[in-house]
């Protein structure tokens, strides 16, 4: 030590000696222990000045104590501190230029080396901050920090038989700055690491520290890149405040907390694994767009903790929420793998899931308070492959079915935005719930079950703006059809409604809309009736059904527009008939016994011209034969429907709502000699040639449209058989010949 000190003033003395030869020095050197802006502890008797900015330099001898009690600034190149003895204080000293020096003790607030400093004290330097912006600092002696060190610019190097301790929560500010030689460092506890270094860069060994606490990235730039070279677990806080942390392939453990805000994102790898635990109810984590993969996420925080994601995220193999929760918040997560754990999933009515998976991927897990997803595709592969409902749920968005199944598992499903399904299903049981609440008015989508497990509990139909959605396979409702608001399509497909107490509501507002050859089935009961609240794509046209047999039957009724020559097909006469223009088929399971009273109902925009409301009958065709039955008013209904019946029924088909006072009443039966009549060409634009039957005089054509409407009426005389259509509008009309012959045609 004395060859030290005898060597450091020797230093001095001849930097002192230099000096002198180009400028008048000021030397303060201290007489005794104080405070440094008191005169009298000094030689001349004049303190050093909070800035040395001229030649000037401060001595502080061994054996003796100065406090600093005001901040010291260098900015000469020839300004130095020399201490032999001890300096103290809450203060800081910044060197822009200028030099430190000597063996003594230093114990400060803060010590900021700037480009143009000089440190070459070899004592006991202890900070509280130690900030480098030098080309090459070289730290001698004995070094601690017991808050910051920052490595802003240039490098610090520890010299040789130098030491370096960081205290416990120390902070290493890695900016642009570099270290070397840190395998000589030591910690007394944990470190913490804040990157602010630009453009992109990697992690040192400084995150191979025993107890790595917190570490924050706040890069300057979105587009700042920081590499981990390795596997990485944080037991305090993570936060992502600027710039992008590259998990580069490693792992990242976070046991504390993580926060992404302002620009500061994780880039995700496809061998990458994140792993959250902790008890902090507010963990959130966002992905670079373009790099938002990772291969597994673990969730395994407190009860009443939760991580939530910020942006959208692909899980290439599988989530695992052992406890705790995983928000969706506004974010999209695509899983490739399975669900795992005893946590829960949070979403929201703009959040997303998408499952990749193959053969079972676990169960759908929701937290109560968000047991709603936005969008939600199952595209499972494998034999049964799909996903569990575990709680009940509600997508608001679309519900896509691409392959594999959602298992409803007893729980109830609320869709309240639009189904599609292509190799996919629903895979349901009879105690499951399906509620339709969409709001489209171009339609739902369709809804499609499996064909071994096309079942449900109660099926409930409540959308607003008049919205439908389509049945995509046929299914079995155990409990009730729930008509609030909004139309069921059967399409091709079968509703059977099992039990004997199976619908509530049905309106013009709510039906089951028969487009295709679909049943809606509904049980009866011996001596019993029930309502099939059936419609068209343009009418509600319900039936009730009267089981006058002696055993529980099931009956099955489609409603269609138009009332067809054969039953259900040939053309349609409703307008030659003067029939409501819609018709019903009927059918029961019973092969023999059956005995049913049949009502039908229509609303009176289902009345064509000339419909007679006083004299209506509900006619049956058999043998492609439409019959007659007694006449009479129809029933004026409370919904503003009008109902005719006819009861005896042993044999079912199809029925039609006749009218037989209107002027000619004799086109029913005779329909079925249209065969002799015929129209040509078909279709046609301005000339129609008629094929009259032999024996017909003084033939009259009247023309009407598909509801009823007469839009013409020619007379022909016995040389002609022509009439002129070319001023009628592009369309479908039925053409009538002495109201006794009649053929669809159509205008172009």
């Amino acid at each position: 030590m004395k060859c030290s000190t005898t060597l450091s003033r020797y230093i001095v003395t001849c930097s002192l000696m230099a000096i002198g030869l180009f400028a008048r020095a000021t030397s303060y050197t201290a007489s005794q222990s104080g405070n440094w802006t008191d005169p009298s502890i000094w030689q001349a008797g004049v303190a050093p000045p909070a800035t040395l900015a001229g030649n000037d330099f401060v001595i502080i001898n061994s054996g003796l104590t100065v406090n600093m009690d005001q901040d010291e600034v260098l900015s000469n190149s020839q300004a130095i501190i020399t201490v032999y003895g001890s300096l103290t204080g809450w203060h800081s000293i910044t060197i822009n230029s200028g030099t430190l020096n000597g063996n003594g003790t230093i114990m400060i607030h803060t010590l900021r080396m700037s480009a143009g400093s000089t440190l070459v004290f070899n004592g006991a330097l202890t900070v509280d901050n130690l900030y480098n912006l030098q080309t090459q600092l070289t730290l001698q002696g004995t070094v601690l920090v017991a808050d910051t060190i920052g490595f802003l610019a240039g490098n610090v190097n520890l010299g040789q038989g130098s030491s370096l301790t960081l205290a416990d929560n120390a902070v290493l500010n890695i900016g642009a700055g570099t270290y070397s030689n840190s395998q000589s460092w030591h910690q007394n506890g944990r470190i913490n690491l804040y990157y602010t270094r630009p453009g992109t860069s990697s992690m040192g060994v400084e995150t191979t520290f025993v107890n790595l606490h917190d570490i924050s990235v706040n890069m300057p730039s979105a587009t700042d890149r920081l590499d981990m070279m390795g596997d990485i677990s944080v037991s305090g806080a993570l936060s992502l405040l600027g710039g992008r942390l590259n998990m580069n392939g490693h792992n990242l453990t976070v046991t504390g907390t993580i926060a992404s805000s302002g620009t500061g994102v994780l880039m995700g790898s496809t061998t990458s694994v994140l792993t959250v635990s902790g008890t902090s109810a507010t963990n959130n984590v966002a992905f670079a767009p373009a790099n938002n993969s990772i291969a597994n996420l673990n969730v395994n925080v407190a009860s009443g903790g939760a991580l939530t994601l910020s942006s959208d995220l692909t899980c290439l193999g599988a989530l695992s929420v052992q406890a705790g929760k995983l928000m969706l918040g506004t974010s999209h997560l695509t899983l490739n793998g399975a669900i795992t754990g005893a946590g829960f999933l949070s979403g929201t009515a703009t959040s997303g899931l998408t499952l990749n998976g193959s053969g079972n991927v676990g169960s759908l897990k929701w937290d109560n308070a968000g047991a709603t997803v936005g969008n939600l595709t199952v595209n499972v592969t494998g034999t049964n492959g799909g996903v569990y409902m575990n709680n009940d749920m509600t997508v608001a968005g679309a519900l896509t079915l691409s392959s594999g199944y959602l298992y409803l598992n007893g729980k109830h499903l609320t869709l309240s935005g639009t189904s599609a399904a292509t190799s996919g299903a629903i895979y349901s049981d009879s105690i499951a719930n399906i509620s339709i609440a969409g709001s489209s008015a171009t339609g739902m989508g369709s809804i499609r079950f499996a064909t071994v497990a096309g079942k449900v509990h109660d099926l409930e139909l409540n959308t607003t703006n008049g919205s439908w959605i389509a049945l995509g396979s046929d299914v079995s409702a155990y409990g009730k059809l729930i008509l609030t608001s909004g139309n069921l399509d059967l399409g091709a497909n079968n509703l059977k409604l099992i039990g004997t107490d199976s619908v509530s509501g049905g309106s013009a507002s709510s039906y089951v809309q028969t487009s295709g050859a679909g049943n809606l089935w509904i049980k009866v009961g011996a001596s019993g009736a029930r309502m099939l609240p059936i419609g068209t794509t343009s009418f509600y046209a319900p039936l009730r059904v009267r089981n006058n047999a002696a055993a529980l039957a099931s009956f099955g009724a489609n409603a269609h527009n138009g009332i067809y020559a054969s039953g259900t097909t040939g053309v349609d006469i409703s307008a030659s008939t003067h029939g409501v223009v819609a018709s019903w088929e009927l059918q029961s399971d019973m092969t023999t016994g059956v005995n049913a009273a049949v009502e039908a109902f229509w609303s009176a925009s289902m009345e064509p011209n000339q419909f007679n409301r006083s004299k209506v009958y509900l006619s049956h065709n058999t043998s492609g034969t439409w019959d007659t039955y007694t006449s009479g008013n129809a029933v004026a209904q409370p919904n503003g429907m009008y109902s005719t019946s006819r009861s005896g029924n042993t044999t079912l088909g199809s029925f039609a709502v006749l009218s037989s006072g209107a002027p000619n009443t004799t086109g029913v039966k005779d329909i079925a000699d249209n065969a002799a009549f015929s129209v040509y060409p078909n279709p046609a634009i301005n000339t129609l040639s008629l094929n009259i039957p032999d024996g017909s005089t003084e033939n009259t054509v009247t023309l009407r449209d598909v509801i009823g409407n007469e839009v013409g009426n020619y007379a022909l005389s016995a040389n002609s058989n022509k009439i002129d259509i070319s001023q009628l509008t592009p369309g479908v009309y039925i053409l009538s010949l002495n109201e006794k012959y009649s053929q669809k045609i159509i205008k172009q």
